[in-house]
């Protein structure tokens, strides 16, 4: 009955099926560990103030976003999203590769959402919402850590 709701022929075909979405979702999972993994090194080896001002500012962007939770946190995480803020744009000042144009951007979304029916409608919804600067820089963010990890080798 489970093959059949997930519109598959058999067992077999089920079980091909669940092994390429969970095998999916595992290298999606590895990825982020990684880039979270690199993105705490780079905090870690680049210590530096923000000013306190600026920090104030972002955290309280987050507690509109987020309700007003616990504002201690909303600071800790404004000032390490601020730090590695300005880190990559360091490197995308140092290494042109690292960017990724607007042009090239909005034409890797066409391809993607010509082939998704579902990101196509994620990017209406983003849209609508207002939510589709916060995609964009997303973007742009996994874009260039996804290049540091293809040319820089990470020591532990």
């Amino acid at each position: 009955e489970f093959a059949e709701l997930l519109q598959c022929k058999n067992v077999d075909e089920l079980k091909q099926k669940l092994t390429t979405h969970f095998e999916g979702e595992n290298k999606k999972l590895e990825k982020t560990m990684l880039q979270q993994e690199l993105i705490e090194k780079l905090l870690a080896e680049h210590p530096f103030q923000i000013p306190d001002w600026l920090v104030e500012g972002e955290s309280g962007q987050l507690a509109l976003k987020n309700g007003p939770d616990d504002s201690s946190q909303f600071i800790k995480t404004a000032e390490k999203n601020l730090r590695l803020s300005l880190l990559l744009e360091e490197i995308r000042e140092a290494e042109p590769a690292a960017c990724l144009s607007d042009m090239e951007m909005i034409q890797g979304i066409k391809k993607q959402v010509e082939t998704n029916p579902q990101l196509q409608q994620m990017v209406v919804l983003a849209e609508k919402t207002g939510q589709i600067k916060e995609w964009l820089v997303g973007t742009r963010v996994n874009y260039i850590l996804e290049w540091i990890m293809s040319t820089c080798q990470v020591n532990q």
